[in-house]
Protein backbone atom coordinates (compact mmCIF):
# COMPACT_ATOMS: atom_id res chain seq x y z
CA UNK A 1 0.00 0.00 0.00
CA UNK A 2 1.59 3.51 -0.96
CA UNK A 3 1.62 6.15 1.34
CA UNK A 4 -0.87 8.62 -0.01
CA UNK A 5 -3.38 5.76 0.87
CA UNK A 6 -2.44 5.54 3.93
CA UNK A 7 -2.47 8.90 4.53
CA UNK A 8 -5.78 9.19 3.37
CA UNK A 9 -6.90 6.66 6.24
CA UNK A 10 -6.83 9.06 9.23
CA UNK A 11 -9.87 11.41 9.47
CA UNK A 12 -8.22 14.97 8.34
CA UNK A 13 -10.09 17.51 6.10
CA UNK A 14 -9.60 17.03 2.30
CA UNK A 15 -7.59 14.87 0.13
CA UNK A 16 -4.18 14.05 -0.12
CA UNK A 17 -1.86 15.75 -2.86
CA UNK A 18 1.48 13.92 -1.88
CA UNK A 19 3.74 12.22 0.53
CA UNK A 20 7.21 12.59 0.37
CA UNK A 21 10.05 12.01 2.66
CA UNK A 22 10.94 14.29 5.57
CA UNK A 23 13.65 14.85 7.79
CA UNK A 24 16.80 12.37 8.49
CA UNK A 25 15.73 10.58 11.73
CA UNK A 26 17.79 7.18 11.96
CA UNK A 27 14.83 4.99 12.95
CA UNK A 28 11.21 5.75 11.40
CA UNK A 29 10.08 6.65 8.22
CA UNK A 30 8.89 10.20 8.63
CA UNK A 31 7.15 11.60 6.04
CA UNK A 32 5.04 15.09 5.31
CA UNK A 33 1.13 14.47 3.93
CA UNK A 34 0.30 17.60 2.03
CA UNK A 35 -3.81 17.69 1.72
CA UNK A 36 -5.78 20.07 -0.01
CA UNK A 37 -8.64 21.66 2.02
CA UNK A 38 -10.83 24.90 1.33
CA UNK A 39 -8.28 25.89 -1.38
CA UNK A 40 -5.33 25.75 0.95
CA UNK A 41 -2.57 23.15 1.59
CA UNK A 42 -2.41 21.86 4.97
CA UNK A 43 0.34 19.42 5.83
CA UNK A 44 0.91 16.64 8.40
CA UNK A 45 2.92 14.07 9.75
CA UNK A 46 3.04 10.80 8.75
CA UNK A 47 4.97 8.24 10.36
CA UNK A 48 5.71 4.51 10.22
CA UNK A 49 7.26 3.10 13.77
CA UNK A 50 9.66 1.18 13.35
CA UNK A 51 8.98 -1.97 14.51
CA UNK A 52 12.67 -3.72 14.82
CA UNK A 53 13.29 -0.91 17.63
CA UNK A 54 9.98 -0.56 19.53
CA UNK A 55 8.84 -4.01 19.96
CA UNK A 56 5.15 -2.28 20.60
CA UNK A 57 4.54 0.13 18.03
CA UNK A 58 1.25 0.59 19.95
CA UNK A 59 2.80 1.99 23.48
CA UNK A 60 4.74 4.65 21.41
CA UNK A 61 2.21 6.21 19.71
CA UNK A 62 -0.28 5.84 22.76
CA UNK A 63 2.75 7.57 25.38
CA UNK A 64 2.70 10.51 22.28
CA UNK A 65 -0.90 11.22 22.36
CA UNK A 66 -1.14 11.40 26.31
CA UNK A 67 1.65 13.73 26.53
CA UNK A 68 0.31 15.74 24.27
CA UNK A 69 -3.19 16.13 25.30
CA UNK A 70 -1.45 16.84 28.91
CA UNK A 71 0.82 19.71 27.17
CA UNK A 72 -1.94 21.19 25.85
CA UNK A 73 -4.72 21.16 29.22
CA UNK A 74 -1.60 23.07 30.81
CA UNK A 75 -1.19 25.70 28.17
CA UNK A 76 -4.86 26.17 27.80
CA UNK A 77 -5.07 26.19 31.83
CA UNK A 78 -2.04 28.81 31.57
CA UNK A 79 -3.93 30.67 28.96
CA UNK A 80 -2.48 29.94 25.66
CA UNK A 81 -5.06 30.18 22.96
CA UNK A 82 -3.00 29.03 19.77
CA UNK A 83 -1.83 25.23 21.66
CA UNK A 84 -1.48 23.93 18.04
CA UNK A 85 2.26 25.41 17.55
CA UNK A 86 3.18 24.61 21.09
CA UNK A 87 2.27 21.00 21.34
CA UNK A 88 1.57 18.23 18.87
CA UNK A 89 -1.63 16.94 17.94
CA UNK A 90 -2.57 13.28 17.12
CA UNK A 91 -5.12 11.92 14.81
CA UNK A 92 -7.21 9.39 14.56
CA UNK A 93 -8.05 7.31 11.88
CA UNK A 94 -11.66 6.96 10.20
CA UNK A 95 -12.44 3.88 12.78
CA UNK A 96 -11.32 6.27 15.46
CA UNK A 97 -8.29 4.25 16.47
CA UNK A 98 -4.88 6.23 17.17
CA UNK A 99 -2.72 4.19 14.24
CA UNK A 100 -3.37 2.72 11.01
CA UNK A 101 -1.80 -1.01 10.23
CA UNK A 102 -0.88 -1.81 7.13
CA UNK A 103 -0.46 -5.35 5.79
CA UNK A 104 2.79 -5.77 7.03
CA UNK A 105 1.28 -5.11 9.94
CA UNK A 106 3.26 -1.73 9.83
CA UNK A 107 1.58 0.78 12.31
CA UNK A 108 1.46 4.34 11.21
CA UNK A 109 0.29 7.35 13.11
CA UNK A 110 -0.46 10.68 11.96
CA UNK A 111 0.37 14.07 13.69
CA UNK A 112 0.56 17.84 13.38
CA UNK A 113 3.06 19.88 11.65
CA UNK A 114 3.88 22.73 12.90
CA UNK A 115 3.71 25.67 10.55
CA UNK A 116 6.67 28.80 9.87
CA UNK A 117 8.71 26.85 12.63
CA UNK A 118 12.46 25.08 11.54
CA UNK A 119 14.76 23.20 13.46
CA UNK A 120 18.56 22.99 13.94
CA UNK A 121 20.84 19.91 13.11
CA UNK A 122 23.50 21.74 15.15
CA UNK A 123 23.47 24.54 17.97
CA UNK A 124 25.67 27.13 16.19
CA UNK A 125 24.43 29.44 18.52
CA UNK A 126 24.23 30.41 21.80
CA UNK A 127 21.09 31.85 21.21
CA UNK A 128 19.82 28.84 19.88
CA UNK A 129 21.08 26.50 22.36
CA UNK A 130 19.20 28.23 25.04
CA UNK A 131 16.09 28.66 23.12
CA UNK A 132 16.20 24.84 22.84
CA UNK A 133 17.07 23.83 25.86
CA UNK A 134 14.33 26.35 27.61
CA UNK A 135 11.70 24.82 25.40
CA UNK A 136 13.15 21.42 26.86
CA UNK A 137 12.71 22.51 30.14
CA UNK A 138 9.17 24.27 29.72
CA UNK A 139 8.05 20.51 28.33
CA UNK A 140 9.79 19.04 31.27
CA UNK A 141 7.89 21.39 33.57
CA UNK A 142 5.03 20.67 32.63
CA UNK A 143 5.02 17.17 32.32
CA UNK A 144 6.06 16.95 35.97
CA UNK A 145 2.72 15.62 37.33
CA UNK A 146 2.12 13.09 34.33
CA UNK A 147 1.66 9.94 36.34
CA UNK A 148 4.23 7.42 35.55
CA UNK A 149 1.59 4.31 35.87
CA UNK A 150 -0.31 5.06 32.63
CA UNK A 151 2.63 5.57 30.59
CA UNK A 152 4.41 2.69 28.86
CA UNK A 153 7.73 1.73 28.79
CA UNK A 154 8.26 2.36 25.02
CA UNK A 155 12.16 0.37 24.60
CA UNK A 156 13.38 -1.41 27.95
CA UNK A 157 16.69 -0.46 29.39
CA UNK A 158 16.65 2.17 27.31
CA UNK A 159 19.25 4.59 29.80
CA UNK A 160 20.90 1.41 31.40
CA UNK A 161 24.26 2.09 30.62
CA UNK A 162 25.08 -1.04 32.35
CA UNK A 163 22.74 -3.04 30.30
CA UNK A 164 24.06 -1.50 26.81
CA UNK A 165 27.71 -2.15 28.07
CA UNK A 166 26.92 -5.95 28.19
CA UNK A 167 25.36 -6.05 24.77
CA UNK A 168 28.44 -4.25 23.99
CA UNK A 169 30.15 -7.33 25.51
CA UNK A 170 28.67 -10.13 23.90
CA UNK A 171 28.92 -7.99 20.32
CA UNK A 172 32.35 -8.09 20.89
CA UNK A 173 32.77 -11.65 22.05
CA UNK A 174 30.78 -12.92 19.08
CA UNK A 175 32.37 -10.72 16.82
CA UNK A 176 30.40 -12.38 13.74
CA UNK A 177 31.70 -10.01 11.30
CA UNK A 178 35.28 -10.28 12.26
CA UNK A 179 35.67 -6.21 12.99
CA UNK A 180 36.99 -5.97 16.23
CA UNK A 181 40.83 -6.70 14.94
CA UNK A 182 40.34 -3.28 12.71
CA UNK A 183 38.93 -1.67 15.71
CA UNK A 184 40.96 -2.77 18.56
CA UNK A 185 41.71 0.95 19.11
CA UNK A 186 38.60 2.58 19.30
CA UNK A 187 37.47 -0.50 21.67
CA UNK A 188 40.22 -0.15 23.94
CA UNK A 189 38.96 3.64 24.00
CA UNK A 190 35.69 3.06 24.95
CA UNK A 191 36.84 0.31 27.56
CA UNK A 192 39.00 3.19 29.51
CA UNK A 193 35.76 4.94 30.30
CA UNK A 194 34.05 1.74 32.10
CA UNK A 195 34.10 3.77 35.48
CA UNK A 196 31.54 5.93 34.17
CA UNK A 197 29.51 3.22 34.78
CA UNK A 198 30.08 2.31 38.41
CA UNK A 199 29.57 5.52 39.41
CA UNK A 200 26.03 5.83 37.61
CA UNK A 201 25.20 2.50 38.98
CA UNK A 202 26.28 3.59 42.61
CA UNK A 203 24.12 6.79 42.45
CA UNK A 204 21.28 4.80 41.09
CA UNK A 205 20.95 1.93 43.07
CA UNK A 206 20.97 4.42 46.35
CA UNK A 207 17.10 5.32 45.60
CA UNK A 208 17.15 8.86 45.58
CA UNK A 209 16.93 9.35 42.16
CA UNK A 210 12.95 9.56 41.42
CA UNK A 211 11.29 8.31 37.91
CA UNK A 212 9.49 10.91 36.10
CA UNK A 213 7.91 11.09 32.31
CA UNK A 214 10.93 12.42 30.73
CA UNK A 215 11.79 12.83 26.77
CA UNK A 216 14.79 10.65 26.80
CA UNK A 217 15.81 11.84 23.06
CA UNK A 218 16.89 16.13 24.03
CA UNK A 219 18.77 16.39 20.54
CA UNK A 220 18.44 20.37 19.33
CA UNK A 221 16.41 18.97 16.50
CA UNK A 222 13.99 17.83 18.30
CA UNK A 223 12.52 21.38 19.39
CA UNK A 224 10.62 23.56 16.55
CA UNK A 225 11.94 27.07 16.76
CA UNK A 226 9.66 30.15 15.45
CA UNK A 227 10.92 31.64 12.04
CA UNK A 228 10.07 35.37 13.00
CA UNK A 229 11.53 34.99 16.39
CA UNK A 230 13.77 31.99 16.59
CA UNK A 231 12.36 31.29 19.92
CA UNK A 232 11.30 27.45 21.10
CA UNK A 233 7.78 26.56 20.55
CA UNK A 234 7.40 22.79 20.63
CA UNK A 235 9.25 19.81 21.84
CA UNK A 236 8.77 17.39 18.77
CA UNK A 237 9.73 13.61 18.73
CA UNK A 238 7.32 11.95 20.82
CA UNK A 239 8.75 8.07 20.60
CA UNK A 240 10.99 7.71 23.57
CA UNK A 241 8.45 9.14 26.20
CA UNK A 242 8.19 7.11 28.85
CA UNK A 243 9.79 6.96 32.58
CA UNK A 244 12.93 7.99 32.74
CA UNK A 245 15.73 9.91 34.62
CA UNK A 246 15.79 13.96 34.36
CA UNK A 247 19.41 13.64 35.07
CA UNK A 248 19.73 11.73 31.34
CA UNK A 249 17.63 14.34 29.32
CA UNK A 250 19.70 16.99 30.67
CA UNK A 251 22.62 15.03 29.77
CA UNK A 252 21.39 14.08 26.17
CA UNK A 253 21.41 17.59 25.57
CA UNK A 254 25.01 17.96 26.77
CA UNK A 255 25.81 15.73 24.22
CA UNK A 256 24.19 16.64 21.14
CA UNK A 257 24.40 20.73 22.06
CA UNK A 258 28.06 21.39 22.54
CA UNK A 259 29.96 19.09 20.12
CA UNK A 260 31.90 21.23 18.30
CA UNK A 261 31.88 19.00 15.17
CA UNK A 262 28.46 17.82 15.92
CA UNK A 263 27.57 14.35 16.44
CA UNK A 264 28.05 13.17 12.48
CA UNK A 265 31.36 15.47 12.45
CA UNK A 266 34.58 13.48 10.72
CA UNK A 267 37.15 15.45 11.47
CA UNK A 268 37.62 14.12 15.44
CA UNK A 269 40.70 16.66 15.87
CA UNK A 270 37.94 19.28 15.75
CA UNK A 271 35.56 17.50 18.41
CA UNK A 272 35.04 19.19 21.66
CA UNK A 273 32.48 20.25 24.10
CA UNK A 274 31.90 23.89 23.66
CA UNK A 275 31.58 26.05 27.46
CA UNK A 276 29.57 28.92 25.59
CA UNK A 277 27.06 26.75 24.48
CA UNK A 278 27.18 24.25 27.83
CA UNK A 279 26.67 27.95 29.36
CA UNK A 280 23.76 28.85 27.47
CA UNK A 281 22.10 25.29 27.83
CA UNK A 282 22.29 25.86 31.14
CA UNK A 283 20.91 29.41 31.44
CA UNK A 284 17.94 27.87 29.67
CA UNK A 285 17.02 24.60 30.88
CA UNK A 286 17.67 25.05 34.69
CA UNK A 287 15.56 28.02 35.69
CA UNK A 288 12.27 25.93 34.02
CA UNK A 289 12.74 22.96 36.47
CA UNK A 290 14.75 24.62 39.22
CA UNK A 291 12.25 24.34 41.95
CA UNK A 292 11.43 20.77 40.86
CA UNK A 293 14.37 19.51 41.15
CA UNK A 294 15.59 17.43 44.25
CA UNK A 295 19.07 17.54 45.93
CA UNK A 296 20.06 14.16 43.63
CA UNK A 297 19.08 15.32 40.48
CA UNK A 298 20.94 18.53 41.15
CA UNK A 299 24.08 16.61 42.08
CA UNK A 300 24.25 14.38 39.57
CA UNK A 301 23.48 16.44 36.32
CA UNK A 302 27.08 16.33 34.99
CA UNK A 303 27.24 12.53 36.00
CA UNK A 304 24.32 12.22 34.00
CA UNK A 305 25.54 13.86 31.01
CA UNK A 306 28.79 11.86 31.15
CA UNK A 307 27.09 8.40 31.16
CA UNK A 308 24.83 9.50 28.58
CA UNK A 309 27.91 10.52 26.10
CA UNK A 310 29.33 7.13 27.24
CA UNK A 311 26.21 5.35 26.55
CA UNK A 312 25.86 7.11 23.13
CA UNK A 313 29.36 5.68 22.25
CA UNK A 314 28.99 1.90 23.51
CA UNK A 315 25.60 1.56 21.32
CA UNK A 316 27.53 2.88 18.56
CA UNK A 317 30.34 0.71 18.62
CA UNK A 318 28.15 -2.22 19.48
CA UNK A 319 26.26 -1.35 16.33
CA UNK A 320 29.11 -1.16 14.29
CA UNK A 321 30.64 -4.68 15.52
CA UNK A 322 26.78 -6.47 15.43
CA UNK A 323 26.90 -5.50 11.71
CA UNK A 324 24.99 -1.58 11.79
CA UNK A 325 21.69 -3.38 12.64
CA UNK A 326 20.02 -0.64 14.46
CA UNK A 327 21.22 2.65 13.20
CA UNK A 328 21.57 3.35 9.78
CA UNK A 329 24.53 3.45 8.10
CA UNK A 330 26.01 5.72 4.85
CA UNK A 331 28.70 3.56 4.56
CA UNK A 332 30.99 0.98 6.20
CA UNK A 333 32.53 2.72 8.77
CA UNK A 334 29.96 5.09 9.88
CA UNK A 335 29.14 3.57 13.16
CA UNK A 336 32.52 3.52 14.61
CA UNK A 337 33.34 6.95 13.43
CA UNK A 338 29.89 8.12 15.34
CA UNK A 339 31.46 6.14 18.56
CA UNK A 340 35.23 7.72 18.09
CA UNK A 341 32.97 11.22 17.80
CA UNK A 342 31.28 10.52 21.25
CA UNK A 343 34.42 9.16 22.67
CA UNK A 344 36.39 12.15 22.02
CA UNK A 345 33.66 14.59 23.34
CA UNK A 346 33.35 13.19 26.52
CA UNK A 347 37.33 13.22 27.00
CA UNK A 348 36.93 16.92 26.30
CA UNK A 349 34.20 16.74 28.83
CA UNK A 350 35.89 14.90 31.45
CA UNK A 351 38.76 17.80 31.24
CA UNK A 352 36.81 20.33 31.81
CA UNK A 353 34.43 19.07 34.62
CA UNK A 354 35.31 21.85 36.91
CA UNK A 355 34.60 24.48 34.78
CA UNK A 356 31.03 22.59 33.96
CA UNK A 357 30.24 22.90 37.31
CA UNK A 358 31.03 25.77 38.18
CA UNK A 359 28.70 26.93 35.81
CA UNK A 360 26.25 24.51 36.53
CA UNK A 361 26.11 25.50 40.05
CA UNK A 362 25.46 29.34 38.89
CA UNK A 363 22.18 28.27 37.84
CA UNK A 364 21.35 25.73 40.40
Amino acid sequence: MDTETIAQKFAVPGRVINVRPFGNGLINDTFIAAFSHDEKQVKYILRKINRSVFKNPRFVIENGMRVSAHIQRKLLDSGFQDTGRRALTFFCTAENLPYYIDGNNDYWSMISYIHDAYTKEVADTAVSAYEAAKAFGAFQNMIWDAGISSYHTTITGFHDLNRRLQQFDDACSKDRLGRCGSAAAELNMARQFRYINAEICAVLSEGSMPLRITHNDTKINNVMLDNVTSRGLCVIDLDTVMPGYVIFDFGDMVRSFTNSAGEEGKNISAVHMRKDIFQALCRGYIPEIHDLLCDAEKQNLLLGARAIIYEQSVRFLTDYIAGDVYYSAKHPKHNLVRAVNQLSLLSSMEQQLEDMQRILNSCL
